[in-house]
């Protein structure tokens, strides 16, 4: 999928990213999303922690979501849990980074994922704000290939 597809499926599969405005700007092999800061100002005129948290968490899941659907599966993507670390306030807008995992990591959850039908990964984000490092994020992912 390109950016653009990736931008509308993210709208309609995830709301919140609509009402944020994240816009993906490149899916593989790093998945990159920035929001504008309007949308997710607090009281302070700088971003909410919460709209922060959910860029990161948007990111690294459409890399997995971006990297599956690249080799062709499908499971359900659920997060299981998750750190942020709020290193500086952002006053414009900003840009979550996921990179790709190590590649034994990624090769042991696809493994586990065709043995098992799930598999958990850990996928970290950083995100920017006028190119300067505002939050870091880490979060499991599950994917399960058996749902309903």
């Amino acid at each position: 999928m390109t950016p653009e597809q990736t931008t509308e499926y993210l709208h309609v599969a995830m709301p919140v990213a609509r009402f944020m405005e994240v816009k993906v700007l490149r899916c593989l092999p790093d998945f990159e999303i920035e929001a504008p800061l309007a949308p997710n100002l607090n009281h302070r005129q700088t971003a909410f922690g919460g709209s922060i948290s959910n860029l990161a968490t948007l990111s690294a899941w459409g890399w997995l979501f971006s990297a599956l659907k690249d080799i062709e599966l499908s499971p359900r993507l659920v997060i299981s849990e998750n750190s942020v670390k709020y290193l500086e306030p952002v006053s414009e807008p900003f840009r979550s980074l996921t990179r790709q995992p190590e590649p034994a990591d990624w090769e042991k959850f696809l493994r586990t994922l065709n043995r098992r039908g799930s598999a958990r990964l850990i996928l970290r984000s950083e995100v920017t704000s006028n190119q300067n490092l505002c939050a870091t994020f880490e979060g499991y992912f599950v994917a399960l290939m058996h749902h309903s």
